[in-house]
């Protein structure tokens, strides 16, 4: 289905089911796969006489005359109109029904299939590449609240990407908050370095002094300053 409207040879179909090729028949073995899957199809249809699942060349193919969509087409030619889009505005409200189509990642229990795992990251890239411009779009138009709400959003997907974070602390100090600013880098910086042992204050460094650039100086005497550390 994810493939419908190209044929797939038998060759490449053997080749996803069996990558190591542990088994002796393989045509056979297709052949009783597909017979299977036809005989499930007609669950969709048992008053007609439907062919799911064609033949040709060698080759299985989705049947084209049957009405067939997934979230992924939709995903995907939402991408595509709003990369073509000439008005921000209506360029943001197609990446924002894309952003709300995405509920996680493709078949996350088959991603040790290699075929599976590069539509994966295919449709991952698509995501990231969706937020991070929804993301400038808020910051050109100073919605910095909207902008938390999506960076928070987006992170319960991909926690690692670092990019979500960036720009979460740059609306903190776009609504003039640099002491939220400075706990949230820190919690942020602390996560990577515990969870993936990765420190990634150097690509944070200009926000960080931006940061620090915002916080009033207070002058503390050397007692307190002994007491504190003590």
């Amino acid at each position: 289905i994810t493939n419908k409207g190209a044929e797939v040879s038998k060759a490449k179909l053997s080749e996803a089911l069996w990558p190591e090729g542990q088994i002796k028949n393989q045509t056979a073995a297709l052949r009783n796969l597909i017979y299977r899957a036809r005989k499930d199809l007609k669950i969709l249809s048992p008053s007609e006489e439907t062919e799911y699942i064609g033949y040709v060349n060698d080759s299985y193919y989705w049947n084209k005359d049957i009405p067939c969509t997934t979230d992924i087409f939709e995903f995907e030619q939402l991408y595509q109109q709003a990369r073509s889009e000439k008005d921000p505005d209506q360029a943001y409200v197609l990446y924002s029904r894309m952003h709300q189509l995405y509920q996680g990642e493709f078949l996350p229990t088959l991603t040790s299939v290699e075929w599976v795992l590069f539509q994966n990251a295919y449709y991952r890239n698509l995501f990231i590449d969706c937020t991070l411009r929804m993301c400038d779009y808020l910051m050109v138009k100073k919605d910095y609240s909207a902008l938390i709400t999506l960076c928070d959003r987006s992170c319960l997907m991909y926690q690692e990407e670092d990019r979500f974070h960036r720009y979460k602390l740059m609306a903190y100090l776009g609504l003039d908050t640099p002491t939220t600013a400075l706990e949230y880098y820190h919690q942020t910086v602390n996560f990577f370095t515990q969870k993936f042992g990765v420190d990634i204050s150097d690509s944070l460094q200009d926000v960080y002094h931006e940061i620090l650039s915002r916080i009033p100086s207070n002058p503390v005497n050397l007692e307190e300053l002994e007491e504190d550390l003590s």
